[in-house]
Formats: structure tokens, sequence, C-alpha cells
């Protein structure tokens, strides 16, 4: 569905990242929407449970995204104490990287996203 959405890609930027701090916890986020599936989430988090949520549960859900979109997602959680905060924050640094890499540039117009045959 996501990649559907995306249609041709055509104008957006294709990648992004974002750090979140949220409280004592660094997340950071970097998206490529290159069409080539790859995940890497180095997020150790204590709880087994955040909430109603199976902390062991995010790599499925990262992967599961990574894999259907067609993108490169790389998560890490730089420090943190809360389980909460550090839950929380990927998912924010995830959703702030993935809104800029969707995004248009108005500069990019009609143009595909790559370098392919350029470099």
């Amino acid at each position: 569905m996501f990649r559907q959405a995306l249609g041709a890609k055509k104008g957006i930027n294709r990648a992004g990242y974002f750090l979140m701090p949220m409280d004592e916890t660094l997340a950071i986020a970097a998206v490529d929407l290159s069409g080539r599936p790859y995940l890497v989430l180095n997020a150790p988090i204590k709880a087994k449970y955040v909430g109603d949520l199976q902390t062991e549960l995010l790599e499925d859900f990262f992967n599961g995204f990574a894999s259907s979109a067609g993108a490169n997602v790389h998560l890490k959680l730089a420090y943190g104490r809360s389980s909460h905060h550090a839950v929380e924050a990927l998912f924010k640094a995830w959703a702030r990287a993935l809104r800029y890499a969707c995004s248009r540039d108005p500069r990019l117009k009609a143009q595909l996203p790559s370098t392919k045959g350029l470099l």
C-alpha cells in the first residue's frame, strides 16, 4: 500500500533522517525509499512490554514496513533510560524521516530521485 501511494516517486526527496530527543533518550532514524528493502535496527530495550506492545515485535514491524515499502530503514537508540521513551522516540524519528523522504521538492519536479548513471 505505501509503495503504491508513492506512485512513480517523481519529485520526492527519496531519503530522509531525523534525530528525536525525548527527555533522557535520543533515537536516530534514516530512511531511503530506494526500492531495495533493508532494515538495520539497533535498539536494545530493557522492558518486554511498553503498554500493550511487545518490544520484541518492533523488529517485525519495521522489517515488514521496509519489505513492503521497498525502503532502507535504519533505526538506532543512541541512549536512554526509559523503555517507553525509547519506543516512542524510535517511532517518532522514523515517522519524521519518512515524512521528509516522501515530501516533494519543487526543484526536482518530474525527476526520479536517483543518481544511477550519473556517478
